[in-house]
């Protein structure tokens, strides 16, 4: 039976007069209907979390549901149109190219914009560890505070990030009698990425190690050891727990084998300046700590009094904390086990007390002005 066409069926964009209302969940568009469905239901659990987050009782990782729910939103409705022409393409050829670079188009756009959103939740406050002080589980929630800009000796002025790295430094296994020495510099390198140290005796008194191939870009330094006649000079310090002997665990030893050099490697970093704030990762930014009770496993209460932050500087690890309780009022305080540099401050949880004000803590909220706030609810981002 021959197909019925209907009046401008042939137009790119001709309409079938059978067909329901594009937003419609009519059944004969299976894929259609399961977008909208989706797109509906989601929008509706969306609403629902914002609801108990005003009543006090956050997602832990709400900082990503207000996002991804415009995310959500703008790409199925994206999906629905290129849906909407690919029915309407009046050949196969149309129906295919169209669309096609129509939704390449738009995984362009939402894979840049995730990228972007994904990095503003992640400075958003945040779970990052739980805890269980004696039945009651708890929280600890992060939120990073704007880092300070930075200016170079050479006038460049941005954000400063640390590359991991290995250090090289050389030390003097044993003292010879009036023979005097001096270490000069360092060698700073990345984890990732080729480069190569070379190595050479000068003269019989002069060691020199210097960076001969660098890929990366980023790699710095040298070391100059000077032999001397002289008075003389002790061994150097034992080596530190954290350094390992390279070069086969062999010294390097002058031509005519009166001095040796040991080299040794250890963690370390190399800083980048950047002008970009997306490149930098978490540990970046000063952050701030709060700690909230945990209930029904995904969620926090906010309405609880909690007093006081912890604040950490950048590439400042968290410290081991003391807990203690006090079981008849039902408060529990947190602090640093030890005086630690680079960690300010302590938190009390008041588990009987209801917060005075429920207000969300400021996305560019220094340190300084975090601890000055009440206790506030939490907006959760990506746990680490």
């Amino acid at each position: 039976m021959a197909r019925r066409r209907y009046p401008g069926a042939k137009s790119m964009f001709a309409k079938d007069p059978d067909a329901l209302p594009f937003f419609s969940l009519h059944p004969k568009t299976i894929v259609g209907t399961i977008i909208r469905i989706f797109m509906c239901v989601f929008t509706l659990v969306c609403m629902l979390l914002m609801v108990l987050a005003a009543k006090g009782i956050a997602f832990q990782w709400i900082a990503y549901v207000r996002p991804l729910a415009v995310m959500v939103i703008v790409g199925c409705t994206a999906l629905l149109i290129l849906l909407a022409l690919f029915k309407r393409m009046p050949s196969t050829f149309l129906k295919v190219l169209v669309p096609g670079v129509l939704l390449m188009l738009a995984i362009s756009v939402f894979t840049a914009l995730y990228s972007m959103v994904s990095h503003v939740c992640s400075l958003e406050l945040a779970p990052e560890a739980a805890m269980n002080v004696n039945g009651h589980p708890l929280v600890i929630m992060r939120q990073c505070a704007q880092p300070e800009q930075k200016t170079d000796e050479n006038g460049q002025t941005g954000y400063v990030g640390h590359i991991e790295a290995y250090k090289y430094t050389v030390r003097v296994p044993e003292a010879v009698e009036g023979v005097s020495y001096a270490i000069d510099g360092e060698i700073l390198v990345p984890v990732s990425g080729t480069w190569n140290i070379a190595e050479e005796w000068v003269d019989e008194d002069t060691f020199h190690l210097y960076i001969d191939k660098d890929e990366t870009g980023v790699a710095t330094g040298e070391i100059t050891v000077r032999f001397s006649k002289g008075e003389t000079t002790p061994a150097s310090e034992p080596a530190a727990s954290d350094m390992s002997m390279r070069n086969g665990n062999k010294p390097y030893v002058s031509p005519a084998a009166t001095h040796q050099v040991y080299l040794y490697r250890s963690q370390s970093y190399i800083e980048q300046l950047t002008d970009s704030i997306y490149l930098l990762d978490t540990q970046a930014f000063p952050r701030v700590y709060c700690v909230y009770p945990r209930t029904m496993l995904f969620f926090v209460r906010t309405d609880v009094r909690v007093d006081g932050r912890l604040e950490l500087d950048a590439y400042v690890k968290m410290p081991d904390l003391r807990v203690t309780m006090n079981e008849s009022e039902n408060v529990i305080k947190i602090e640093p086990a030890e005086e630690t540099e680079g960690v300010r401050g302590s938190i009390t949880v008041y588990l009987n007390e209801k917060a005075s004000a429920l207000s969300a803590m400021p996305d560019e909220a220094t340190p300084g002005e975090a601890t000055s706030k009440e206790a506030t609810p939490a907006t959760a981002g990506q746990a680490e």
